[in-house]
């Protein structure tokens, strides 16, 4: 028995076929340039904030989501210094979250080298996704770096078919590659910004940060005229330290004096290390 022509049919049949597959073939490709056009949005992304926006909310609206968060592991709170996460919308503040350990995430990586396409389980998932979704699926997209995970972007929708074990998922893990480059790319360039507004030595803001704050916050208390002050310290008989136990521990007394006062300020005040033994504050 011979099996049956797989081009067999009529004229109509073939021209409807071939019309199919070129409708496919389209729509493939304009999946494809909207996809590339996100990839240089995210590498693009000038600020840490900017990307953490372009993430979890550039993804949700692209993709249709009821949810997407962004989980970094940040031990040293470095990324939170950098990002400036205070001043973010109250959404993408909700949607972004520091884990300060590996330990609560390790558990998780370690079940996946590659994306997980599944139903939300609260007692796996609380720590990634709000349990609203508990009646819906998600996937999770881990972020590689120097083969280890950097965080986890999760996708959540409250339909439990949108993400299930079965289908591919090089899209999404290609998705995770580019989103760890743009965070590497962000934070180096955070880094950047920062060495050069920064004192080595107490890793308070430099005079010329200083400079540049006072002339934002005076425009402003003349605007809304709100009363701004700004505190001097010094440090009394500071080069008699430095002559009788040596330059370090001037350096010691100084980092310690920055320390102190690091831990008394609002987070609202600008402190800075003004020059030699001097700091200031602006309130």
């Amino acid at each position: 028995m011979s099996s049956r022509d797989p081009y067999a049919g009529s004229e109509d049949e073939l021209r409807e076929k071939l019309r199919a597959l070129t409708e496919a073939v389209h729509l493939n490709q304009q999946l494809l340039e909207k996809t590339q056009a996100r990839e240089v949005e995210l590498l693009r992304a000038h600020s840490l904030g900017e990307l953490f926006e372009r993430i979890v909310a550039g993804l949700r609206d692209a993709y249709s989501l009821d949810i997407v968060t962004l989980s970094l592991l940040d031990p040293q709170h470095e990324l939170r210094h950098l990002s400036g996460i205070e001043t973010l919308s109250s959404r993408v503040i909700e949607d972004v979250r520091f884990i300060d350990a590996v330990s609560p995430l390790a558990p998780l990586l370690a079940q996946f080298d590659r994306p997980w396409l599944g139903p939300f389980q609260s007692a796996d998932h609380d720590l990634l996704l709000p349990p609203t979704l508990r009646e819906g699926s998600i996937a999770l997209i881990p972020l590689p770096r120097d083969n280890r995970a950097i965080g986890v972007i999760a996708f959540g929708s409250r339909d439990r078919q949108r993400f299930t074990s079965d289908l591919a998922a090089d899209f999404l893990a290609h998705l995770g590659v580019i989103c760890a480059v743009s965070l590497e790319n962000a934070v180096n360039r955070a880094r950047l910004v920062r060495s050069g507004v920064t004192d080595f030595l107490t890793g308070w803001h430099n005079r010329r940060y200083f400079h540049n704050r006072l002339r934002e916050e005076l425009a402003r208390a003349e605007r809304t005229g709100k009363a701004l002050a700004c505190l001097m310290i010094d440090i009394d008989h500071f080069k008699e330290i430095n002559d009788r136990f040596g330059h370090l521990a001037g350096d010691e007394a100084l980092k310690e004096v920055a320390r102190r006062a690091e831990g008394e300020i609002r987070a609202g005040d600008t402190g800075a290390r003004f020059g030699g033994d001097e700091f200031a504050i602006l309130l």
